[in-house]
């Protein structure tokens, strides 16, 4: 059971990311004004937190974890590979605030949302690295297939997103279809 739980909240963080992602040509094209080459221009702060998160999370496990586990004979519990997930989580609902707040109306700066939605990655990024390498070593006999399952569900999950994220109004679901939601109606 413990394993669903983890594998529905990857699947919340990576529906998440795929909602998020839609709000883009949303906030820079009609909100901005940028036309369709310089609207995905900001998809580039992902490029650059990215290497950061990458480099950051590289030298946490070289000059951190990996020691503690030299100097614990490499028998630390499992919940040790979420520590640093309790600092990065937070991280995710503080950048879809302020790409939110920020990328809601043509007066704000366009730096605003970007910066907003730069700051999306690294708490993605950390909490899954986490909880994926959490289940590799709480469930070491079965990590395989734990791995796999996540993904299958993950996969699944993702590929009927794009059904719903479009014709869902705000109020909720009414009359969900798999069809593209035309804005002029």
């Amino acid at each position: 059971m413990r394993r669903f739980r983890l594998a529905a909240l990857l699947t919340r963080c990576s529906l998440t990311k795929l909602g998020s992602l839609q709000a883009f040509p949303i906030v820079f094209s009609e909100y901005h004004g940028f036309n369709l080459g310089v609207s995905t221009l900001p998809f580039l702060a992902f490029l650059v937190t990215g290497a950061m998160t990458l480099t950051a999370y590289m030298l946490y496990h070289k000059w951190y974890l990996i020691p503690k586990e030299d100097k614990n004979d490499w028998k630390l519990p499992a919940e040790e590979r979420l520590r640093l997930a309790l600092f990065a989580v937070p991280i995710i609902p503080v950048s879809l605030f302020i790409f939110g707040w920020t990328g809601n109306s043509p007066d704000t700066h366009w730096i605003g949302p970007t910066i907003g939605a730069a700051l999306y990655f690294p708490g993605i990024f950390c909490a899954f690295q986490c909880i994926l390498l959490y289940l590799q070593i709480a469930y070491p006999a079965q990590a395989a297939s734990v791995l796999a399952g996540n993904d299958l569900f993950r996969s699944s999950m993702a590929a009927g997103f794009p059904c719903v994220s479009l014709s869902v109004p705000l109020g909720g679901p009414s009359n969900v279809r798999c069809v593209r939601h035309d804005p002029s109606s």
